[in-house]
């Protein structure tokens, strides 16, 4: 499920490329100190375990600083290719149930042993943290809807990976304008996030 702005949403189910949630349970318990003070709700989320993500990866292969000799390269051509292809894949699945992600970066995308056809070994990308997940549009009507979609962003989004125009809301002062960026997520070598608020009517996320 997913959706801090958009209410409780199903993700679909069993997708390769998207963090699957095998259970949840609630739990209600007071203070430890058992001083009677208010109670708290807990919710324990279990999935599956995937200790890395993309950016440990990239920081093993030490791409900037690499000492020949050490193990670490590059991710390959084709390695990039695949990643891409699995992100596009999970995004795509994401999007045609009408949300979007919000906050995808390397550090929210797990990578899971594979193979492929060929044989060649390989990662598989899993899209994680769904916590800033929303309605894919959101109609902008008024100015208090555009200063809402900028405080949206400023907090559900990382900087670094953030549209510009999604912290300005210029996109809205210009119909005719798509304003759209290509995050640093596909500078790091093998994964993107782009995003964009479209238009005088609505704005409209892209990853």
């Amino acid at each position: 499920r997913a959706g801090a702005s958009g209410g409780a949403q199903v993700l679909p189910p069993g997708h390769p490329n998207l963090l699957e949630l095998l259970g949840l349970k609630f739990d209600r318990r007071g203070p430890p100190d058992g001083s009677g003070g208010g109670r708290v709700d807990l919710c324990y989320f279990l999935f599956p375990l995937m200790p890395d993500t993309l950016r440990g990866e990239l920081t093993r292969r030490n791409v900037l600083l690499e000492r020949p000799g050490e193990g670490r390269r590059c991710f390959t051509t084709r390695e990039v290719l695949r990643l891409l292809g699995g992100l596009i894949d999970g995004l795509s699945a994401v999007h045609g149930r009408g949300l979007s992600h919000r906050d995808l970066k390397v550090e929210n995308i797990l990578l899971r042993p594979g193979r492929y056809a060929d044989r060649e070994g390989g990662y598989v990308p899993v899209i994680m943290d769904f916590g800033s997940a929303g309605p894919r549009s959101e109609p902008l009507a008024t100015r208090s809807d555009v200063l809402r979609a900028v405080e949206a962003a400023s907090s559900q989004t990382t900087l670094a990976y953030r549209p510009p125009s999604c912290s300005t809301g210029a996109s809205v002062t210009a119909p005719a304008r798509t304003s759209s960026t290509t995050g640093p997520t596909s500078g790091d070598s093998a994964a993107s996030s782009s995003g964009s608020c479209t238009g005088a009517a609505r704005t409209r996320w892209t990853s």
